[in-house]
């Protein structure tokens, strides 16, 4: 069992989160990359062998770490298939940001040699809140995630509306934190002291576990409208880091969301289903106005993730199984949409300013990237057949199957 244990994807980013730190200070930068890109792609393979298995195993632990008053944690994780198919969209938009991120400092736009390692630490805090067996693991995930979260946003906060993007997200990120902290204890309180999701009874789930669950995932879910309000925030600018300080948390909260519902006796946690529906509704609306409105693709890239982030919420608040199997599309597809399009901002930042420059050959290229950025905005914000298209329709026709109608008139005009 430690020899299966040890080669936890968990693990394996830690280690590898040192070793390019390392390398990418001692050596080349992008030396340092292709270690974090060999982490992640073991990463992705990992859990693509797991979500093939199918069958769930059995807790894999490294012994107990924290013992008090005859309480022993274990370091412990949770194979299944619901935490792998969780970590395979994610890992896969990290994969393609970090070529992003490879491609850009071997052309010498590079960050410095702590953006790989810290965007690697903040995948494994996320990894540890999807693979965490036990309650202690997924609230050191999430504190882990923060702050490395965090200090990649510094790290990258060039200029003063980044800097206030890093403050916004460890504001975001410590709500979440307090509200996820919150309802564990009371899982832990009325669920007899168990600490693992296997062992919590059903009755532990009551509705004030619930309500802190909902503030926690609404603060997670939170981070893109709060980023795409902002005129230009870093995690607009930067693609590798939008698809892990802002996706990463939308697909947290949408994990959570499917771990508890597997675990609560069916219908318990409707008291706050509409608090998901009125904050979807909201986000997805005001995304897409502000998307029509903006007069630069960067912002519209931005505002049409938001709207995206929304019809996520949306699918959490729907109760059914139509409404699951939206979250579950929305989880497959959220990750590539938001980098894709960040990658589109980006290449129409650097369009205008070769233009300003008045650089023919930087011009050109500028001028192709400006089309395909077009195309990938067009595709993510409801082309007809594109992956946002199939997003918000399931999302809609979920609405009307709960009979929804009002949220699902507003998700249509949203669309």
């Amino acid at each position: 069992m430690y020899s299966s244990a040890i080669l936890n994807p968990i693990l394996v980013l830690a280690g590898a989160a040192v070793v390019s730190a390392a390398v990418a200070r001692l050596v080349k930068t992008w030396a340092g990359g292709l270690v974090a890109i060999a982490g992640v792609v073991y990463c992705l393979v990992w859990a693509l062998g797991s979500a093939t298995a199918g069958a769930s195993a059995p807790s894999q632990g490294l012994g107990a770490w924290m013992s008090a008053s005859g309480l022993q944690v274990q370091l412990s994780f949770l194979v299944d298939t619901v935490s792998a198919m969780s970590m395979i969209p994610l890992l896969a938009g990290v994969l393609v940001a970090l070529f992003y991120s490879l491609l850009r400092d071997l052309a010498g736009d590079g960050k410095g040699w702590h953006s790989y390692p810290l965007q690697i630490l903040s995948l494994t805090g996320l990894l540890a809140i999807m693979l965490g067996a036990n309650l202690v693991v997924v609230c050191a995930g999430w504190g882990v995630f923060v702050v490395a979260g965090y200090a990649l946003l510094v790290s990258y906060g060039l200029r003063p509306e980044g800097r206030s993007g890093a403050g916004t997200f460890l504001a975001i990120g410590s709500i979440a934190g307090f509200a996820l902290l919150g309802a564990c204890t009371l899982l832990v309180r009325f669920g007899g002291g168990a600490l693992d999701w296997a062992a919590i009874p059903e009755p532990a789930f009551r509705s004030d576990f619930f309500w802190l669950l909902a503030v926690a995932l609404l603060a997670m879910t939170a981070q893109y409208p709060f980023h795409g309000l902002s005129s230009r925030t870093t995690a607009r600018i930067y693609p590798q880091v939008s698809v892990i300080v802002s996706v990463g948390p939308v697909m947290t909260a949408l994990y959570l969301f499917l771990r508890v519902q597997m675990l609560a006796a069916p219908g318990s946690g409707l008291s706050i289903t509409g608090l998901f529906l009125l904050f979807g509704t909201v986000t997805a609306a005001g995304g897409a106005i502000l998307a029509l409105t903006s007069d630069s693709p960067g912002a519209v890239a931005g505002f049409a993730n938001t709207s995206l982030s929304g019809f996520a919420v949306l699918s959490m608040g729907i109760g059914t199984a139509m409404g699951t199997s939206a979250t579950l599309f929305i989880m497959a597809c959220l990750p590539l949409l938001v980098v894709a399009t960040a990658m589109a901002a980006k290449s129409e930042d650097e369009r205008a300013e070769d233009t300003m420059a008045h650089s023919p050959a930087s011009s050109h290229r500028a001028g192709t990237n400006h089309i395909s950025g077009y195309i990938l905005l067009a595709l993510a914000m409801g082309l007809p057949f594109g992956a946002g298209f199939i997003v918000r329709w399931l999302v809609i026709a979920a609405l009307v199957d709960a009979g929804s109608l009002f949220y699902a008139a507003i998700a249509f005009l949203a669309s």
